[in-house]
């Protein structure tokens, strides 16, 4: 059901945010919300006696779902919330793309999309890019290219029209490389499973990065690795459900950089959205390296 004729319902999807996050809680366990996408609600501990996390988690199928990479700067648009993005571009589901400087239109680290460039300053310390849209056969349609473990890592960023640069959180070889430190936040993140699934992460309940690490480690997600895409109030996953409403969940902040942010949806100039193929690719499992 597309998301465009239910833009009524994005007041509702503001209210139902606004409670509790054990409001509206879904049934444990993997939920079919349609061929090839599924969600979790995880609530764990981060360390005996802290409180328990809420951490939702949608698998994809990339064989079933394209990935777009959606920037204001490439359609000189304005910066817009999730729901918004959702509803003009008829996704299934939306994430953040990457943190932005202050312009409110760069990403902080490298980001290009086809021709488009939106900033073209590869940071010496973000070690991370989500690439997808290859540009040949026999590719993986998606995956996190960590430069720590890639030597030609450079040859296979040119192999792809869509590339976004980040932080890791999980490295190839499945550590933890994220220092512990005491900022604690909400967090968006994109992994990849051992099989090839993607997964869009999102923690709502302020935690340090180390410690959310651990916890993905320990959860059974088989994440082979996963990106760091946005953290504190600006954070934010949205998915249809196609229920009588759509859920989403964004992001809270104990010290961040946007602790000013508005209460509702912050409006973003980059994000990641998925949209249903009208034709599946073939049913062996999504391509894997």
């Amino acid at each position: 059901m597309p998301f465009a004729p239910r833009a009524c319902l994005l007041s509702v999807l503001v209210i139902f945010l606004s409670l509790s996050p054990a409001f509206g809680k879904r049934p444990g366990g993997w939920e079919r919300l349609q061929p090839g996408l599924w969600l979790q609600i995880f609530e764990p501990q981060a360390e005996a006696g802290h409180e328990r996390l809420y951490i939702s988690v949608l698998k994809i199928d990339p064989r079933q779902f394209d990935f777009h990479l959606l920037t204001a700067s490439e359609t000189e648009g304005e910066n817009k919330t999730l729901p918004q993005w959702m509803e003009t571009h008829d996704l299934q589901a939306a994430i953040n793309a990457s943190m932005f400087w202050k312009d409110q239109q760069t990403s902080t680290g490298y980001m290009k999309n086809y021709d488009h460039v939106n900033n073209s300053y590869l940071h010496p310390k973000y070690e991370g890019f989500l690439v997808f849209n290859p540009k040949q056969d026999g590719l993986p349609e998606i995956q996190i290219i960590d430069r720590e473990h890639h030597p030609d890592w450079k040859t296979t960023l040119g192999q792809y029209s869509t590339v976004i640069q980040s932080f890791r959180m999980i490295s190839l070889n499945g550590n933890n490389v994220w220092e512990q430190g005491s900022n604690r936040y909400s967090v968006a993140s994109i992994g990849i499973t051992k099989t090839g699934y993607v997964l869009f992460i999102f923690c709502q309940t302020p935690v340090t990065i180390h410690d959310l690490n651990n916890v993905l480690l320990d959860l059974p997600l088989e994440l082979k690795n996963c990106l760091f895409v946005e953290g504190g109030p600006t954070a934010g996953l949205v998915v249809d459900i196609q229920e009588e409403y759509v859920q989403g969940w964004k992001g809270t902040s104990e010290s961040f950089l946007w602790s000013d942010a508005p209460s509702s949806f912050a409006r973003l100039p980059n994000v990641i959205g998925i949209r249903h193929q009208t034709e599946g690719r073939a049913e062996t499992g999504p391509k894997t390296r």
